[in-house]
């Protein structure tokens, strides 16, 4: 600042211009102002391309807060601003990081010794220009005229461009008016107008002189007019100005023999902080010499830290909650403010370490959260919802990798919200004894706290109860619930508006970010809160969503080797997004009736998902379990008495009915070996000649019973009696005194068991079908 203020230094106006960071600026005001809504605001106002929009953002802030309008506006609208920067002189850049990504290049350079801290820059600041320039003269031969980033973005405006309608008012002197097309999000109404001027190379939008490239109302024009949009396009955004930025070249050290004698005054390193050998840390003095203010220093906590003594607290960047349970279980008496807030501190970061943001050790919280703290008064400016959300999501989603054998983050939110909304084998809420009259069951515990607790703390232990006759106690007989679960079975909307009454201000506050589609962040973590895709739990219809985000390499990123790094930078670009959150609401169309089969949604979704948790077919053998298991025995039940009824039929039955009988046991067979359970069959054996002739003696010994039961009842059996090889079933019927029918659906009543609908009992009820029908 004191160099562009100085006369004849070459940075005064004209030659250089000065802006603010948004991003600093906005800082700024939350700390002078303690308000994260006004910041928002501020940022949201500040990126407005069209003075209408930022007029009405303005005003929003001085409704919010006047101080800190006049605050902005004192420092100059025009140097914040991007629709008030003049002759737009900051090409719309936002922020530092483009000045800031020049440090890139002296990274790894910290720590060195001075002489080579300077042949390090000189020789990086080489190649960096080297390599510029050799790409910007291959882009020159190859005819590319931009930079990649520009050829882009110019191909998104073109394509967007070619929607618009374009009406011509004066063709020789460039004026037209465009009308825009409804956009991608549900939130655009589309049909703006907008009025570009060739001529004066200005369009409403603002985007056109901001960004000094055509925008997709210029292209739209250049396309009805057949005029070349290039023509357009900025001077320095060209591949020649690319080259000569980087025209400047280093010329080589000479050899140090030939260096000429030095005569000014020399510069002698401090011993205390010369580099040991083989490491990359200074070997600092450990502490004082003198004792008169640090006394006691031999048993000091900081010398075991020196000494790598020190097993409770700090082990590397993370903080042992044990330690901090042991210093910090209780207040001591007449605490004052400064170690009340020490406490204070303290317990916030075993709830962080042990509820908001726990690793899969338990063990530790990564000391990234303590600068949070250091002010407490400022600790409700931070999204903390967002970040534990975004902590779930990022967990989640690393646990879903098949080699995952842990989990972390805050599954306790996870629990609240199977609970809240799947009901199978879910616990009863046990309210109180005289609940207030309300329409519908209350909501609340028996020692729920009214305007007092949250909504969670009715699922405490002393508020719920097993519910009786919840048989699921295993993993796979939770998957076969979730399998066949009914649609009344979950709920889509389990916080109605009735619910909120019973509920501390808290709760509710910040309902209007429950349907904002935004990235959620979190140091490294950068998660989309997409309320488009669950619209039913608003009590919206549900569309088919647009594509989200999920980039691999923004998944796999975290704080390993990236200690240093400045994630506010690093993620400026959703940053940004999250500061202009509420212009992305989503807004849907009440519809709380249940959707069809044939719904545009269902059929779009069966398409992209996974609709079992367990494989319907090839799926391992398990121990039998749920309804999947009942159907397999069935099945086995069914070919072992198909394939005995088959071998005890006489050769007087008719072969059509034979055929019918081993087309059943066949089809049960290829069932169970597609559902994975041909294991069942192999208990049953192929009878051998051994077995044969025993059967017979047997069959004989059950026909003479027959004979004498019917001389005693008198009752007539189908068997002929002359031990000629007799159905044995059908002896067996007479004397139990049964129906053969009744029998054959005692034998057929284990495949009815359960709802799952497999391709393989579709085969076999066919097949039954027809010969039931015969």
């Amino acid at each position: 600042m004191n160099a562009m203020s100085e006369v004849g230094s070459g940075w005064e106006e004209l030659h250089a211009f000065h802006r603010i960071c948004i991003r600093h600026l906005a800082s700024n005001v939350n700390t002078r102002y303690r308000n994260v809504k006004v910041k928002n605001m501020f940022g949201s106002t500040a990126m407005q391309f069209q003075e209408k929009k930022f007029d009405i953002g303005f005003a929003r802030l001085g409704e919010m807060d006047r101080d800190a309008q006049h605050y902005v506006a004192d420092v100059g609208i025009e140097k914040w601003s991007i629709c008030n920067d003049g002759q737009h002189y900051r090409y719309g850049i936002l922020t530092t990081n483009l000045a800031e990504a020049f440090n890139n290049v002296l990274k790894g350079a910290r720590f060195l010794p001075i002489t080579a801290l300077v042949q390090c820059i000189f020789f990086r600041v080489n190649a960096y220009f080297v390599e510029r320039r050799e790409e910007a003269r291959k882009r020159l031969l190859q005819g590319q005229h931009y930079s990649s980033k520009i050829t882009h973005l110019l191909e998104e405006n073109c394509k967007k461009g070619a929607y618009h309608k374009v009406v011509s008012f004066d063709h020789v002197g460039g004026l037209y008016q465009v009308t825009t097309r409804r956009g991608s999000r549900n939130v655009s109404r589309g049909s703006h107008l907008h009025t570009v001027d060739l001529s004066k190379r200005t369009c409403t939008c603002n985007k056109f002189q901001t960004y000094k490239y055509p925008c997709s109302h210029v292209y739209a024009v250049c396309k009805k007019m057949k005029l070349n949009a290039s023509q357009f396009v900025e001077i320095s955004y060209t591949t020649g100005e690319h080259l000569a930025s980087y025209a400047s070249k280093f010329h080589p050290l000479k050899d140090e023999a030939y260096w000429g004698h030095y005569n000014g005054p020399r510069i002698v390193c401090d011993e205390g902080k010369r580099r040991g050998k083989g490491s990359m840390e200074y070997r600092l003095q450990p502490g004082p010499i003198n004792p008169e203010v640090l006394t006691q220093q031999e048993t000091h906590r900081s010398k075991a830290i020196w000494d790598g003594d020190d097993k409770g607290s700090l082990r590397w960047a993370s903080l042992r909650i044990g330690w901090l349970t042991e210093n910090f279980s209780g207040l001591p008496e007449q605490a004052n403010e400064q170690v009340l807030h020490q406490y204070v501190r303290a317990y916030l970061l075993i709830l962080m370490a042990t509820v908001m943001f726990p690793d899969k050790s338990g063990n530790d919280i990564q000391v990234v959260y303590l600068p949070l703290l250091r002010d407490l008064d400022a600790i409700d400016d931070f999204s903390w919802g967002s970040a534990v959300l975004a902590t779930l999501y990022r967990n989640l989603c690393r646990s879903s990798n098949m080699k995952a054998r842990d989990i972390g983050g805050p599954l306790i939110l996870l629990q609240l919200w199977a609970w809240e909304r799947i009901t199978i084998a879910r616990p009863i809420v046990t309210g109180p004894e005289n609940p207030p009259l309300i329409q519908g069951p209350y909501p609340l515990g028996s020692q729920h706290q009214l305007r007092v607790d949250s909504l969670g703390r009715r699922w405490l232990s002393v508020h719920r109860r097993r519910p009786q006759g919840t048989t699921i106690t295993t993993l796979l007989g939770y998957r076969d619930a979730l399998d066949n679960m009914r649609p009344d079975q979950f709920v889509w909307q389990p916080y109605p508006q009735a619910i909120f009454s019973f509920l501390p201000e808290a709760c509710y506050n910040d309902s209007g970010e429950w349907s904002v589609v935004s990235p959620m962040i979190c140091f490294d973590i950068v998660e989309w809160h997409l309320p488009n895709r669950v619209g039913r739990q608003f009590g919206w219809k549900q569309n088919i969503p647009e594509p989200a985000d999920t980039e691999p390499k923004l998944h796999k990123m975290d704080k390993r080797g990236a200690h240093s790094r400045n994630w506010a930078d690093y993620h400026s670009t959703y940053l940004a997004m999250w500061f202009r959150r509420y212009q992305f609401r989503f807004l849907g169309v009440e519809d709380n009736s249940d959707m069809g089969y044939n719904d545009p949604y269902m059929v779009w979704y069966r398409d992209r998902t996974r609709r079992f948790i367990s494989p319907t077919f090839q799926q391992a053998y398990q121990a039998p379990l749920g309804a999947t298991a009942y159907l397999a025995h069935g099945f086995a039940e069914v070919h072992r008495t198909c394939n005995a009824e088959i071998q005890a039929m006489p050769q007087e039955v008719p072969p059509h009915s034979r055929n019918i009988m081993s087309n059943i046991r066949d089809n049960t067979s290829q069932s169970l070996e597609h559902v994975g359970y041909s294991h069942l069959l192999q208990q049953f054996h192929q009878p051998t000649q051994e077995t044969q002739v025993e059967e017979q003696h047997q069959e004989g010994e059950m026909v003479r019973q027959c004979k004498s039961q019917r001389r005693k009842t008198m009752r007539p059996c189908k068997c002929s009696g002359d031990g000629q090889g007799a159905p044995i079933l059908q002896c067996r019927q007479s004397m139990n005194k049964e129906p053969r029918s009744l029998q054959r659906q005692k034998r057929f009543g284990l495949v009815f068991v359960g709802k799952r609908r497999h391709e393989a009992v579709l085969i076999f009820f066919r097949t039954c079908n027809r010969y039931f029908s015969n």
